[in-house]
């Protein structure tokens, strides 16, 4: 599993499902040519399965991680696939009590108020996903969180683009971001890697300045 310090400082986080599973391939080479370290790969295909275990198999030190994780059964997946993360879009009492069983520690569950905060800090959880965040309030509700919870480190993910991407990185609590925005399906489908290519380009030199990464 992943470290927290780590993980801040990888920054960006491409959020996406594949269709095709070669897809992974120039993917993965676009993220590792502009400095991107970590994926996300949501349970919204039924072939993310066999994606992740082309992952343990092919590239196993790479920063891979699993989201949308809502069952015991995509849990068990994700665990058995050596994921370095694991991500919920809201809160469950059960799949974060079996969490707690397994010791995973890199776990981010999905929160949107502050009833979600609070059930998080309840089992020990202080890294937790702002998801929708636009939708929630974005970066005015992360502002507003850290006077009542200045323990609680976000990671932003929904809505979230290259014109709005700066804002969320000048923010003290935020640990990373991620979205769809890096690597869009449609770009996926059509194999325009290289518009994925910039895209990427152009959200690394944002997080490289925002967060005093470059003179």
């Amino acid at each position: 599993m992943i470290s927290i310090s780590k993980f801040k400082k990888m920054g960006l986080i491409p959020v996406f499902s594949l269709d095709k599973i070669q897809n992974i391939d120039p993917l993965l080479d676009i993220f590792q040519k502009v400095g991107i370290e970590c994926i996300e790969i949501t349970f919204r295909n039924p072939n993310t399965p066999e994606l992740l275990q082309k992952l343990k198999e092919k590239y196993p030190d790479f920063c891979y991680g699993v989201g949308t994780v809502r069952t015991l059964e995509n849990l068990k997946i994700a665990f058995d696939s050596n994921v370095k993360f694991i991500v919920t879009p809201g809160f469950s009492e059960p799949l974060t009590q079996e969490i707690k069983k397994m010791d995973i520690k890199a776990y981010y569950p999905g929160i949107n108020s502050t009833y979600g905060i609070e059930k998080a800090l309840e089992y020990g959880f202080t890294t937790l996903k702002l998801f929708p965040a636009e939708a929630s309030g974005g970066v005015a509700f992360i502002k507003a969180m850290k006077g009542p919870y200045p323990d609680i480190q976000f990671i932003p993910t929904g809505g979230i683009n290259l014109g709005n991407l700066a804002n969320y990185l000048q923010l003290s609590n935020v640990l990373a971001v991620g979205g769809s925005f890096l690597a869009p399906s449609e770009f996926i489908r059509n194999k325009q890697w290289n518009k994925i290519h910039e895209i990427c380009k152009e959200a690394v030199q944002i997080y490289q300045t925002i967060r005093g990464l470059v003179e």
